[in-house]
C-alpha cells in the first residue's frame, strides 16, 4: 500500500458565511470528481 498524504488550503472570505464556504468546497469536489483521478481544482 502506498502512503499518501493529501492537503487542502480553504480560506473563509469576509462576508462568507460557514454554509457558503462548505458549498463552495463541495462544488469545487464534485467538478474535481467529475473530471477523473488526481484532479487539483481552484475557485474560478
Amino acid at each position: 500500500m502506498l502512503d499518501s498524504e493529501r492537503k487542502a488550503a480553504i480560506n473563509l472570505a469576509e462576508d462568507e458565511t460557514r454554509t457558503q464556504l462548505i458549498k463552495r468546497v463541495d462544488d469545487a469536489l464534485y467538478d474535481a470528481k467529475e473530471n477523473g483521478r488526481n484532479r487539483v481544482v481552484a475557485e474560478k
